[in-house]
């Protein structure tokens, strides 16, 4: 067993913690990858395999990106968060023989982690980039596209898209049925600053089953703009193939790969387009 909080700090773990696996798995089988969406897994043999993840409540553990980690169980205890390192491309693959359960108000999550959002009046990355906007006062990036198309970036004053003055929303790509993974799009960078990143990728293969409790979650959202003016990230991809998926209580869970939005008041206040 690897206890979260012995082997790691509140930024990751001290060592990687896997068994050896052939990435030609059933899995990596079924997930036609590109160099556009992301680059294969790679399997790290030179350590001490491990066959059970902890992550305690209140910890935060973070894995390292593209590399495929296999456990007999993981279990993310209230309030813990399993995550990737870094700030952009993140993509966490799980192989789980028995059981992943996520406790009260603990999360599996990558939000943010996928295409980077545009700089300041700059295009957002990835096929899906939301638009940036002409120089000047008061306009607005376009939000980041992936599952549907981003919005426009709508003027402050009347709510509504100038041509060659906002941005506009970023392109649908991919497919429902995920046969290739991408990370989600960046918002359109506004006269405000930067927008948002697109959501990065969550692959999960568990032969048992997935309990998810009250308030947990996984998540690979997209951010909001940094400021209104700024559009906002799509979300990511997320991929879970199991035997069975509980919820105890019936209660409230979530499984999210949504993109940002901006929540202003007035609600028909214009802003950088939503992912």
């Amino acid at each position: 067993q690897i206890n979260a909080a012995a082997a790691a700090t509140t930024t990751g773990l001290s060592r990687h913690t896997q068994m050896p696996q052939s990435s030609s798995s059933k899995m990596m089988m079924q997930l036609t990858q590109s160099a556009s969406a992301v680059t294969s897994p790679r399997t790290d043999t030179s350590l001490t395999p491990a066959v059970r993840l902890v992550v305690d409540s209140g910890e935060t553990v973070s894995l390292q990106s593209s590399v495929e980690y296999n456990f007999d169980e993981v279990v993310i205890h209230e309030n813990g968060v399993l995550t990737v390192h870094g700030s952009s491309k993140g993509y966490l693959l799980l192989k789980i023989k028995e059981k992943l359960e996520i406790h009260s108000h603990a999360k599996l999550n990558v939000s943010g982690l996928g295409h980077k959002g545009g700089k300041r009046y700059c295009d957002g990355e990835g096929k899906g980039g939301g638009g940036g906007c002409a120089k000047g006062y008061s306009s607005c990036g376009g939000g980041g596209g992936y599952g549907t198309f981003g919005e426009n970036g709508r003027g402050w004053s009347d709510n509504a898209y100038r041509e060659n003055v906002d941005g506009i929303g970023g392109n649908i790509y991919g497919d429902a049925a995920l046969s290739t993974i991408h990370f989600g799009s960046g918002g359109g960078g506004g006269y405000g600053s930067r927008g948002g990143n697109g959501g990065g990728i969550v692959c999960i293969s568990c032969k048992s089953k997935i309990v998810l409790h009250e308030n947990s979650g996984i998540y690979a959202n997209g951010n909001v703009g940094k400021y209104y003016y700024d559009g906002c990230g799509s979300g990511g991809s997320i991929f879970i193939k199991c035997k069975t998926l509980n919820n105890p209580r019936k209660s409230l869970c979530f499984i999210q790969a949504i993109g940002g939005e901006h929540n202003l008041q007035p609600e028909n206040a214009g802003h950088g387009g939503n992912g």
